[in-house]
């Protein structure tokens, strides 16, 4: 993935792609917004991993946005309520049960 994505701009000036993990990704953050040294930064963020399962992904987006510093992705309160399948699976089903909401189940068919 990394070769990709430095092969899609090889001529870009002050573009740096380092591999995050759980373990380096304080550090790498830190070193860049000290290369950066006033200049403006953004960071490409492609980390949705399930921290459970070892891979980077809301600790990421916390760092991030506690250091103010700009970001592509989701910011932490759509990443914790998408990130879930069983909490994305309880939202659909009590969405689907409210009070008065057609779903399959409860659909008057007798009118069609």
């Amino acid at each position: 993935m990394l070769d990709h994505l430095a092969r899609a701009f090889p001529s870009a000036k002050g573009i740096h792609i380092c591999e995050i993990t759980l373990q380096n990704y304080t550090s790498i953050i830190s070193d860049a917004i000290k290369k950066a040294s006033g200049s403006s930064l953004v960071f490409l963020n492609l980390c949705d991993g399930i921290e459970t399962d070892g891979y980077p992904g809301i600790s990421i987006v916390d760092y991030l946005e506690a250091q103010k510093l700009a970001f592509t992705g989701a910011g932490s309160t759509f990443y914790i309520n998408s990130t879930s399948k069983t909490l994305l699976k309880n939202v659909c089903f009590l969405s689907l049960h409210c009070d008065g909401l057609a779903t399959r189940n409860t659909l008057d068919t007798s009118k069609a």
